[in-house]
């Protein structure tokens, strides 16, 4: 057991070094000021395993058929080379460091409602870590990402993934139109292990990802310190499906975590110019190559990106156009998709579009939405009419959203009545585009439906994107509601905003 757990504190710590390697490297692009620097750094826990899983895949096409050793090595050589060239990030990244832990001591010395919402955060986060050390990984998908990951583990080459040949696999068939940066990652484990044998430490990366993402969602909302940040952190690992995609190893935590990070790079970088923007790209690009459904960032990128910003349209768009091209072009992965499969996504194997086998029929009737009635209520509704799933968060979202309206109505209609100008800018509180996000994400749900396709509505796990977003409002609305203090984070600008 001693054995293992060490192997486990080895994966978390190559974990932190390309998480700190990626702050350096956006402190040095962004020439971030001192006030957003803790900002930066809880994004880049969120996303640093996929900066390793990325510039290992990268290696692993490359220079294929090497030994565990050299990938070990040269992986970690890359992530050290940003302390090597940027030397002058230290004293930002040290005083950053200093302050994370400071805020942890202080609300760990204290005894109040913050501290007490704060205290059942960790106990559902150390349950969290114990089923990962005692239990075996069960759930379907987390055993065919793991077994993914023992096939590269013996090929040491990427060019294997997706599985479309079982005659060398012993019958394995794992025809996925996904990106490979969990399958990287799981491969990354078990070079840490020495074996692929047993999923050991590999059952602590969906942890890792669904901790991360709750404590960005803290910062975000306020701080750790504060009550709201406490509440959204909470709200959000306490979700039925969110903490069961910590406990069977799914890869649900891990494109969440990329997700939310690009959308609120999307906030932060709206108003920055050349190269700032480029770690607006490397956060796209990370989410794109965590997971093919995170292909639903760009259009919401397209849509929002041009109205956040000011300058002129033909600004705007410029930028948007330029920023998304290099998106897409730094994940080969869906070019290999139209290759090999026809679509750019697709989760539809040969063996199921045979008509005969009726596969689509028989699945909108396992999963409860055949006809049109059915579609709504268990499809687009899922999140209010399953509560086993769900919990009660989307009834705690929709409460806050009604009393947050009903404040702000004044406020919008003012906003409504600039539309007309040609050099009009939405100014959006993070409150307020936290909103906007959910309803943008559930405009394209009930448009997708309309348009007679399932793909967002067949699997409750995909509702998971707009998560972190509901958590986040409700964290903040029960903050206000409780009285205990308004809440504040660096992003959100001190001007007035709806």
């Amino acid at each position: 057991m001693l054995a293992e757990i060490i192997k486990v504190g080895l994966l978390f710590l190559t974990y932190l070094v390309s998480s700190t390697s990626l702050v350096v490297i956006f402190f040095q692009i962004s020439r971030c000021a001192r006030e957003q620097a803790l900002s930066f750094f809880y994004i880049c826990l969120s996303v640093g395993p996929v900066f390793l899983s990325f510039v290992l895949s990268i290696l692993l096409v490359i220079l294929p058929n090497q030994t565990a050793q050299f990938y070990l090595a040269v992986t970690l050589l890359i992530l050290f080379c940003p302390f090597v060239f940027f030397p002058t990030q230290f004293k930002l990244l040290s005083a950053t460091i200093k302050y994370l832990i400071k805020e942890f001591a202080e609300i760990l010395c204290q005894f109040n409602l913050t501290s007490m919402v704060f205290y059942f955060f960790i106990a559902v986060i150390f349950l969290l870590f114990l089923n990962a050390l005692i239990f075996p990984l069960t759930g379907n998908d987390s055993l065919e990402y793991a077994q993914v990951g023992r096939i590269l583990f013996n090929e040491h080459n990427l060019s294997i993934y997706p599985v479309l040949d079982s005659s060398s696999t012993r019958g394995f068939y794992a025809p996925w139109s996904h990106p490979p940066a969990y399958v990287v990652l799981h491969f990354w484990g078990f070079l840490i292990q020495g074996s692929a044998d047993y999923a050991g430490v590999i059952r602590f990366t969906a942890p890792y990802f669904l901790v991360a993402t709750a404590l960005t969602l803290a910062h975000f909302a306020g701080s750790i310190r504060s009550y709201a940040g406490c509440m959204a952190a909470l709200v959000y690992v306490s979700t039925p499906m969110v903490f069961w995609g910590g406990l069977d190893g799914s890869v649900d935590p891990l494109r969440i975590a990329t997700f939310f990070s690009a959308i609120l790079a999307i906030y932060i970088f709206r108003h920055r110019d050349k190269w700032e923007l480029s770690v607006l790209v490397l956060l796209l690009v990370f989410a794109l190559y965590s997971h093919s459904i995170n292909i639903l960032i760009l259009p919401i990128f397209l849509a929002l990106f041009p109205l956040l910003r000011s300058g002129s349209w033909k600004s705007r768009l410029s930028y948007v156009a330029v920023i998304a091209c290099i998106s897409v072009l730094l994940t080969p992965s869906y070019f290999k998709n139209i290759y090999l499969f026809g679509n750019v996504v697709s989760d539809m194997p040969d063996l199921w579009a045979l008509d005969h086998l009726q596969y689509k029929e028989y699945f909108a009737i396992e999963r409860g939405i055949d006809g049109i009635a059915r579609k709504i209520v268990n499809g687009v509704l899922k999140g209010w009419s399953n509560l086993q799933l769900f919990g009660i968060t989307y009834w705690l979202f929709l409460i806050s959203t009604i009393a947050w309206l009903l404040g702000k109505y004044k406020q919008f209609g003012k906003e409504i009545k600039k539309l007309h100008s040609r050099s009009y800018t939405l100014d959006l509180s993070l409150m307020s585009f936290t909103l906007l996000i959910v309803i943008g994400f559930y405009s394209g749900v009930i448009l997708s439906v309309l348009l007679g396709l399932d793909i967002l509505i067949k699997n409750a796990r995909y509702l998971l994107v707009a998560q972190p977003f509901i958590s986040l409002f409700i964290g903040i609305f029960l903050s206000r509601l409780a009285g205990v203090g308004r809440p504040f984070s660096t992003i959100i600008e001190k001007k007035r905003a709806i």
